[in-house]
């Protein structure tokens, strides 16, 4: 039986509020429906991965999806925080956890999503620069972007930035091939990030990736007081595809040009329009650490980032 979580739900007159769980990463399953990952570290319990999806009545009902066995000797996820759909195969994704933490995770799942349930089909490494370990703040991967390529897909994954040992946020990129199964990191990222704006302490550059269909890459960046905020987030343009065979896979943007600033929410997931929104040209959903988790449709941007003085 699928069991849905609402928003709130009505018990004779008196209303009564579910827990929303907060949201580190998203993507598209249909037009009114957005697979959704959660950062629960490995000794959490709870699941690891829902779906969000949007009803004529309530807005949107969260429903959690259950993995009974996750194929790793690290034993279920912990702290995924990014994940793509993979083009032209129809329910299957592939979810990320931010890094390795004292040698273990740094995971890349690949899942096969069967209705309330989803099935893990292989494991492989995240790229691996510095381990995370008490005192060390290493690889933070927050973003992730699948594209079809001749031999598979090629997989864009982004370092947050905002640490020591990543001041900017770090865009890198993998060639996954399913049938081989081989997922090949290359070892020179292809760029580096820094979002809009002054940059504060606690600002990381990328919080999540987003590909629109013109080939813009969008970027999620977070401002974090603690876990109890204040929080601010910015979307902001990145790059562009380049759709010839020939040259850098992605071209930096000169200019920010317009975007959002989303005051009060901590943005971890970025996805396309919801179908039956009127206008809604983009969709955002919040890991808002104390506080319950939420998604919400865009209208265009009217941000100028260019001339806004912060």
């Amino acid at each position: 039986m699928w069991r849905w979580w609402m928003v709130a739900v009505a018990c004779l007159s008196q209303p009564v509020w579910a827990s929303v769980p907060g949201f580190s990463g998203m993507a598209p399953l249909d037009g009114r429906a957005f697979v959704v990952v959660l950062d629960r570290k490995s000794d959490a319990a709870g699941e690891r991965l829902g779906i969000v999806r949007l009803t004529p009545s309530s807005g949107y009902e969260y429903r959690p999806v259950r993995i009974d066995d996750w194929h790793s000797p690290d034993g279920q996820a912990s702290d995924l925080e990014s994940l793509c759909a993979l083009p032209g195969r129809d329910g299957e994704f592939l979810l990320a956890e931010s890094g390795t933490w004292q040698g273990r995770f740094g995971r890349v799942f690949h899942v096969h999503l069967e209705g309330d349930r989803a099935r893990v089909m292989a494991v492989y490494p995240l790229p691996r620069r510095v381990d995370s370990k008490p005192g060390i703040e290493g690889d933070n991967v927050e973003g992730m972007v699948c594209l079809a390529s001749d031999r598979g897909f090629k997989v864009i994954i982004a370092e947050r930035g905002g640490s020591r040992h990543y001041p900017e946020g770090v865009v890198r990129l993998g060639e996954f091939e399913p049938q081989s199964g081989r997922l090949n990191w290359l070892d020179a990222p292809l760029m580096r990030v820094t979002a809009p704006g002054p940059q504060r302490p606690g600002r990381r550059a990328i919080s999540d990736l987003y590909l629109d269909a013109d080939g813009t890459l969008w970027a999620s960046a977070t401002d974090d007081g603690g876990d109890a905020g204040p929080f601010r987030s910015l979307i902001y343009s990145v790059a562009q595809l380049n759709s010839a065979p020939a040259g850098p896979l992605l071209r930096p943007v000169q200019k920010r040009g317009m975007g959002w600033i989303i005051d009060g929410f901590k943005v971890e997931a970025l996805s396309g329009p919801a179908a039956g929104v009127a206008g809604s040209v983009m969709s955002f959903a919040t890991e808002d650490e104390h506080y319950p988790g939420v998604w919400r449709p865009l209208l265009p941007p009217s941000t100028d980032f260019d001339a806004l003085q912060w």
